[in-house]
């Protein structure tokens, strides 16, 4: 009888954890003076670049696979969204001498993360497309 019970609230703990993150995930905005959500302020192209100038000049400087490399970020990036079609962040590919060496995942959100993921290999973003 015990054992019932303890997977009963376990279920239950479960169930409202789950309840939760979804109900979370569908609330990206951020709350309005009435209580209702407005919708997610998007960063502009600039930002986007900005951002991810930062983490190049910050963190693939002394990466062993970008150390000495000029990388720039392309400003042609693909948008990229979540299952229910919003937009959530982009994928900027990563150039040194005009030739694409990996990309950079930057978060599309103002308030939002600012960097995903970060994937160095050649011409890895036209296999993407």
């Amino acid at each position: 009888m015990k054992l019932k019970s303890v997977f009963l609230i376990l279920g239950f703990i479960f169930l409202l954890v789950g309840t939760y993150t979804s109900s979370f995930a569908a609330q990206l905005g951020t709350k309005g003076g009435n209580d209702t959500f407005e919708k997610p302020k998007l960063l502009n192209k600039s930002d986007v670049i900005r951002i991810a100038q930062i983490h190049v000049q910050n963190y693939l400087k002394n990466d062993i696979q970008t150390m000495n490399k000029r990388i720039i970020p392309s400003s042609d990036f693909i948008e990229l969204y979540d299952l229910g079609e919003n937009l959530f962040a982009y994928m900027v590919p990563l150039t040194e001498s005009n030739k694409e060496i990996g990309y950079i995942t930057i978060g599309a959100l103002e308030n939002g993360y600012d960097s995903y993921d970060i994937l160095i290999k050649d011409n890895i973003v036209k296999r993407k497309k």
